[in-house]
């Protein structure tokens, strides 16, 4: 149904003006909350990434780009996001996208990234040092098997694959 927002410790809960009906059949992946100002939110979902300034209240899309699957903040820079696009093959435009100035443009990740069978992505930046990004992803193709664990060391302007071996069976 969206996104429920409680004001008094989760007593109760009311409905935000991120709202879907149960046959449209959306998902809210994650929120992340801006450690610096709480009134700051940003919910990675089927529909794309939302963004909310009034302690979830409201919310305001930031980019339409389907199937966002996770989404960080990096600790030193909260107007960084990393936002991970993709499920099966049947999602538009699949990929790593970040923005630099609190969603108000996203650029893709491409440099070592895989550019063809890119699913479902989880990200992870190291808090000690935020120019080092992680992102584990999987084939999209219909599997779900890992194509590899893939790091960048400048904040994910190029990235290398992990040659560590994965047995998954």
């Amino acid at each position: 149904i969206g996104i429920l927002r409680s004001g008094d410790g989760g007593s109760t809960w009311n409905q935000t003006d991120l709202t879907w009906t149960f046959p449209q059949i959306t998902a809210v992946v994650k929120i992340i909350i801006n450690p610096f100002n709480g009134n700051t939110l940003y919910a990675a979902t089927s529909e794309g990434v939302y963004k909310s300034t009034d302690n979830g209240a409201h919310w305001i899309q930031v980019s339409s780009r389907l199937m966002a699957m996770d989404i960080v903040m990096d600790p030193a820079d909260t107007n960084a996001l990393y936002a991970a696009h993709g499920n099966l093959n049947s999602t538009p435009d699949p990929g790593l996208y970040k923005t630099t100035n609190g969603g108000t443009s996203w650029f893709k990740l491409t440099a070592g990234l895989p550019s063809t069978n890119f699913g479902r992505t989880s990200i992870a930046i190291c808090p000690l040092a935020p120019s080092i990004v992680y992102a584990g992803i999987a084939d999209g193709s219909g599997g779900g098997q890992l194509i590899g664990l893939y790091k960048s060391f400048d904040q994910g302007a190029t990235w290398t694959r992990s040659p560590a071996r994965y047995d998954l069976s």
